[in-house]
């Protein structure tokens, strides 16, 4: 006769939900422990907060001009560095090509 054990994982909690208190019964911290165990999964995985003018300049700096007054402009500077960008009309064509009408 054989006797198979089974382990089952402990069911996973989003800690960043959970109250201080139950982080500190949960794994046996201190209110100081717990802060800061809290205060570094935060930094982690929430955004620090940016003021519209910190947002603007990283824009700014991170952004590839195309040449084009109008587009720049309406890109804020250009097209996003690192990212992919594609051109479509209203109607869902995508344009390949582009002409520079205002230099």
């Amino acid at each position: 006769m054989t006797c198979t054990v089974v382990a089952r994982s402990p069911p996973k909690v989003d800690v960043l939900l959970l109250s201080p208190l139950t982080v500190m019964n949960m794994l046996h911290l201190s209110a100081d422990q717990c802060k800061e165990l809290m205060d570094y999964l935060f930094s982690l995985c929430v955004p620090p907060k940016l003021s519209a003018y910190e947002m603007e300049e990283m824009e700014q700096h991170n952004s590839i001009p195309l040449g084009s007054k109008a587009l720049d402009t309406l890109l804020h500077g250009g097209l996003l560095s690192g990212s992919l960008t594609e051109f479509v009309d209203w109607l869902g064509n995508i344009d390949a090509s582009m002409a520079d009408d205002d230099t």
